[in-house]
């Protein structure tokens, strides 16, 4: 498994509990930036999924979206789901991966 170059895209995107979300988003992209991975802009959407969630657009990145699957985890990012998006592979740049942070549990 090879580690991704350092100019690794990662965008996140959290879902509810806006500042709460932020904040997790800010720590996890510190932590990857420490890695070498770039997280290039965090987003805020009030929907998403209900467990964090790595996407990955194709087949041939699948590798690297693992590696930063494991990052993410000792990162303290529970309950990860690495999963391949199709449909949009002719709009995702090369190499473009999503982290959507779950809402905290009550």
């Amino acid at each position: 498994i090879r580690r991704p170059p350092r100019s690794t895209p990662l965008y996140s995107s959290a879902a509810s509990d806006v500042y709460k979300r932020q904040a997790q988003a800010r720590s996890v992209a510190s932590g990857l930036a420490r890695q070498g991975i770039v997280v290039s802009g965090i987003g805020v959407d009030e929907s998403g999924p209900t467990q964090a969630d790595l996407r990955y657009f194709r087949s041939g990145e699948r590798d690297e979206a693992n590696y930063l699957g494991r990052a993410l985890g000792k990162l303290g990012v529970s309950g990860l789901r690495v999963r391949q998006i199709t449909g949009h592979e002719a709009a995702a740049v090369a190499r473009h991966y999503e982290l959507w942070l779950a809402p905290p549990k009550r």
